[in-house]
């Protein structure tokens, strides 16, 4: 559950990034434009199909990154409950 939350929430985060920085700053656009420069030089830099696979890797690999952090954020809490009702079950049979 933590896997898919994570994910949700890190492509949420991602995707409305355009909307709340300021203009002067850029986006994922001008991002992936910039990376593909860097990549592949400056005739790629307007081939629109490679800059949308280079989007696509990037918008992939910060999901697989939030998802995995949702994932240890979930086991964490379910630990943390688990020990929780551990204690308070030892704590009532007394």
């Amino acid at each position: 559950m933590g896997l898919v939350v994570g994910a949700i929430l890190t492509l949420a985060i991602a995707g409305s990034m355009d909307i709340f920085l300021p203009l002067d700053q850029g986006g994922w656009s001008e991002a992936i434009r910039k990376s593909v420069f860097i990549l592949f030089g400056h005739p790629w830099e307007e081939v629109l199909a490679l800059r949308i696979a280079v989007g696509f890797l990037a918008i992939f690999f910060v999901t697989l990154i939030g998802a995995f952090i949702g994932a240890l954020f979930a086991i964490m809490i379910s630990g943390f409950y688990k020990k929780m009702f551990q204690i308070l079950d030892h704590h009532e049979d007394k």
